[in-house]
């Protein structure tokens, strides 16, 4: 059977129908979920976009093994119906995430002058063939949409393993949390490289600014934490804040991803933001100002006994290089 004709049977017009193979992207996207790919399939080059011809429906194929022939195959992944276009804003949904390859938040080379976002409608129509059916795409990847009534696309039957353990488009819940801390941890790496003076106003200030999406942020944190302090352990939720590892002030894209947070209690906190704590990501242990510490052979101070302690976090490791260096620097030679 042919995947027009497929979808001549679900009810879905091929003419005004666009097949989408997205890359390597497109499938990390969606073994991430299918938000996350909806936000990726959402906003595309203008100059290049599918829906610049003004399809009804999409659908989606991430890419499958090279076939015996030489041929592409795909991997059909959804069918939505396009709903809107417009000029791509990060000020309004949907919001890109594309993993790997682009900074700034994800934005595509040229940024939004060059790209559009589209919000589109998940169909349930062959809802049940998601994450399952092998087509024959051709010998032309490249060409990675077309209509569906103008290309014979060959269905090849079922991926092998599809929907099993183990198969390579399905990630379970541990898998998706280390994937999105690997994608977070390497965004936000490569940020402070590329740029490593790009970090220095709220730093040199010292300044603490309100964080308006601190709400989504906190709860993002204790979902992938718990209600712990991330150097003195467990503790109420209420006491909890998250802290922005890099300065909210900064206004980086990458701001309130996770990887850029710990979640810590309020007295610690503050102590994080004034650069008189901070944790070496050499050994992920607390450092703290010198006059912090307990003097040798007298009893800690309130906060003394902390300096030198191993924690445990997932925080991204150059983010925390970086407020580890300002905090060092402040403290001066003591440090």
């Amino acid at each position: 059977m042919d995947f027009a004709e497929l979808l001549q049977r679900a009810g879905t017009d091929p003419a005004r129908t666009k097949l989408l193979r997205h890359d390597h992207r497109g499938r990390a996207a969606w073994q991430m979920g299918r938000d996350r790919f909806g936000s990726f399939l959402s906003v595309q080059d203008r100059a290049h976009s599918p829906y610049r011809t003004d399809p009804a429906f999409a659908a989606h194929f991430v890419p499958g093994p090279t076939l015996p022939t030489g041929a592409a195959s795909a991997i059909f992944v959804g069918l939505t119906r396009l709903l809107d276009r417009f000029p791509w804003s990060e000020d309004r949904l949907p919001r890109l995430w594309l993993p790997g390859d682009h900074d700034n938040g994800g934005a595509m080379p040229g940024g939004s002058e060059a790209i559009e976002g589209s919000d589109h409608e998940w169909l349930e129509a062959l809802a049940d063939h998601s994450g399952r059916l092998l087509i024959d795409w051709g010998f032309a990847p490249r060409s990675w949409h077309q209509w569906a009534a103008e290309r014979t696309k060959p269905i090849l039957g079922d991926l092998p393993g599809a929907g099993q353990a183990g198969s390579p488009l399905l990630l379970d819940a541990a898998q998706r949390q280390a994937a999105t801390i690997t994608l977070e941890n390497d965004e936000i790496a490569r940020a402070l490289a590329g740029n490593p003076e790009a970090v220095t106003r709220a730093f040199a200030l010292r300044r603490i600014e309100a964080r308006p999406a601190q709400t989504s942020f906190r709860a993002g944190l204790i979902a992938r934490y718990g209600a712990a302090c991330a150097i003195t352990g467990p503790c109420p939720a209420e006491v909890l804040e998250a802290a922005h590892i890099v300065p909210y002030a900064e206004g980086h894209a990458w701001r309130d991803r996770a990887a850029n947070g710990l979640l810590l209690r309020r007295d610690i906190h503050r102590l994080f933001d004034l650069l008189r704590l901070a944790v070496d990501p050499a050994d992920f242990t607390v450092w703290l100002a010198p006059d912090l510490r307990a003097p040798a052979g007298l009893q800690a101070p309130p906060y003394g006994g902390l300096h030198g302690q191993p924690i445990e976090t997932l925080a991204s490791p150059a983010a925390l290089g970086t407020h580890f260096r300002r905090a060092r620097h402040l403290a001066g030679a003591a440090g």
